[in-house]
This record gives C-alpha cells, structure tokens and sequence, in this order.
C-alpha cells in the first residue's frame, strides 16, 4: 500500500494499545484500531478526506459503518494536531488561478463527469481482474503477488523508459506538482529506427 501501509500499521497499532491500556478487550479494540488509522493517515498525509474514505473502504470494508462517525472525528482531529503544530502545509502550491471565462465553467461539469466515468471504468475492470485471477486455480496462490508486483514493475519501467520521469516509481509529488503548475515538460523518447 505505499506509503499508507506503514502509516495504517503504526497509528492503528498505536491506538489499538492505548485501548488495550485502558481495559479494553483485544477483540474488542477494531474501532480504536480504525480510529487510529484515520487520524493517522489524515495527519501523514494532509488529506481527512481521503483518510475517511480510505478507513472505511479498505480496513472497515463498509461505507455505512456505525464506525462513520468516530472515523470521521478522528480523521479532522488528526489533521488539526499536525496544522497545530506545524502549520499551513498543503500536498501541492499552486498558482493563483486568473479571471476565467463562461466556457471555463461550462465545460468544468463535462471534464468531471469525464473523469469519474473513466474512473468508473477503471475500477471496475481492475476488481473484474482481480476476481478472474483470484478464480484461476492453474496458478499457485503464493506466486500470484510476484506475478502482480512483476506486471507492476513492467508496467513503470515502461512508463519510465518513454517519458523519463522517475515520480512513476515512488510517491510522484514532484511529478504531479510540475503537472498541476503547467511547467512539466513531458518527452516521449521513441526507439530509433
């Protein structure tokens, strides 16, 4: 899970201790474990939101968890101690946006209904693969993740060898940053011949 993993295993472990510190059960310590995780990783990460959605989509496995309102909580909390103690940081500066024309905003809801049906698209094919390959019985069950992390490899040096950005292996924020700002400067480099 990239750098969300880490940050999932130590603030969810952590308040799963405190709990347990407190009386409370180890079975019964999957909310304080869930509450952790959220203000873990809106701290880390500078995003409550997406630290809410991420808890209860991928840990909770439920969008109407009675967890909703805790996480919730515990994700905002997260990201007041880290603006509290550190300030403004936000993930990306971006420039100041100029006076937009009419076109601009009509043409803003037709881009983002573009985008989440793209998106759509894509998590829907990835969970079909992902079903089919966990279906296939012809390839033993402790191969399959090289197998993903070596398509993976594949798929980024690909991406690095025609555009030389390195951003496609790690956390890409310089990429994305030069992206965002219209100064990235993007080269596809063709084998010759």
């Amino acid at each position: 899970m990239g750098r969300e993993g880490p940050t999932v295993y130590v603030a969810g472990g952590v308040a799963s201790n405190v709990a347990g510190m407190f009386g409370t059960p180890r079975q019964a310590r999957r909310h304080a474990t869930a509450l952790g995780a959220a203000a873990g990783l809106a701290a880390a990460f500078n995003t409550p939101l997406a630290a809410i959605t991420f808890v209860l989509e991928e840990l909770i496995g439920d969008m109407n968890s009675r967890f909703l309102g805790g996480v919730v909580l515990s994700s905002v909390f997260g990201s007041f101690v880290v603006y509290a103690i550190i300030g403004k940081q936000p993930a990306f500066n971006l420039p100041g946006v100029e006076t937009l024309s009419w076109w601009v905003y009509l043409i803003v809801p037709l881009v983002a209904a573009f985008a989440a049906w793209m998106g759509m698209i894509f998590q829907r094919q990835t969970l079909y693969l992902r079903s089919q390959v966990k279906q296939n019985n012809k390839i033993p069950f402790w191969i399959k993740p090289a197998i993903g992390g070596l398509i993976t490899w594949l798929i980024g040096a690909a991406v690095f060898a025609g555009t030389g950005k390195i951003g496609v292996f790690g956390l890409g924020y310089h990429d994305l940053s030069s992206a965002l700002n219209i100064s990235m400067v993007l080269l596809l480099r063709l084998p010759a011949g």
